[in-house]
């Protein structure tokens, strides 16, 4: 899969949120909420950048 300038490190930043708010549901809600919605945001960049929208 080919990848446009800053995507892939995007999608790195948006997995990660992701993992780690998954792992923080139930010991820290506040914090897993903050991670994935980290996790929200970099992906809506990914998206941003792919359809060449401005950010």
């Amino acid at each position: 899969m080919s990848f446009r300038p800053g995507e892939r490190q995007h999608i790195e930043l948006a997995l990660k949120h992701l993992e780690g708010g998954g792992a923080l549901i139930y010991k820290d809600p506040v914090k897993a909420s903050e991670k994935l919605y980290k996790a929200t945001e970099e992906a809506e960049k990914t998206l941003a950048i792919h359809y060449k929208w401005m950010i």
